[in-house]
């Protein structure tokens, strides 16, 4: 038996889409150039990493805005996915991590921990089974009841983690250059005015007489 790995999304952009998991390295995220792309806008462009390691698969997250969490919980560092845990990219996004079992020598798919198949009995064995008189009323099997699909969790906010919820953005950098260069920009201006004013009043020799007669001898009696 061969095990392969899959996303199955539930819920977001191509919802029923079956993934299957046929590299090593993959990254989910809303830019085009990811493995996996999911164009939801709470996704982050590289939003989450999922890479083998021996025979399992780990979930990463890349540093996304709206988190990446599996079963509720958000991820704070690499963390080893089992088979049927659901993955939630901000709170639309919801994917779930599926394992099957493939056997090469037949058609027969099954999910890991599903009950086996019981092989069907021999000719003679189904020769010697009581056979049912024409007369007797056949009742049709009862259909199994559906199951209606069980709501899911509400995030919530556990300790100091995010669980779904979106982290409110972090407050802008302030602008000190901003003021550095306008503070610069007034005084320029306000020595281009000055310069103005003595050379329009010819105040050369009565603010500035030792600076003058430095450059031009005689200049200021």
């Amino acid at each position: 038996m061969i095990t392969e790995f899959r996303l199955i999304i539930r819920s977001g952009p191509n919802s029923g889409q079956v993934i299957k998991l046929e590299k090593d390295d993959l990254i989910l995220g809303r830019d085009l150039h990811s493995d996996i792309v999911l164009t939801d806008p709470e996704v982050s462009r590289r939003h989450a990493r999922l890479f083998q390691k021996g025979s399992a698969f780990m979930l990463e997250d890349l540093g996304s805005t709206n988190g990446t969490f599996v079963e509720g919980q958000r991820l704070t560092g690499p963390y080893l996915l089992q088979p049927g845990e659901t993955i939630h990219l901000g709170e639309n996004c919801i994917l779930v991590f599926e394992a099957i079992e493939v056997d090469p020598d037949a058609t027969k798919v099954s999910n890991i921990g599903e009950k086996p198949v019981q092989e069907p009995a021999p000719a003679e064995q189904i020769s010697q089974r009581p056979t049912i008189s024409p007369m007797e009323p056949i009742q049709a099997p009862k259909p199994a009841p559906v199951e209606q699909p069980k709501p899911q969790p509400k995030p919530q906010i556990v300790g100091g983690d995010y669980v779904g919820s979106i982290p409110e953005s972090p407050a802008p950098k302030k602008r000190w250059w901003i003021w550095l260069v306008a503070g610069l920009a007034l005084l320029a201006v306000g020595c281009l005015i000055v310069f103005i004013i003595v050379d329009l009043a010819n105040l050369y020799c009565v603010l500035f007489p030792g600076v003058v007669n430095l450059f031009v001898p005689g200049y200021c009696r």
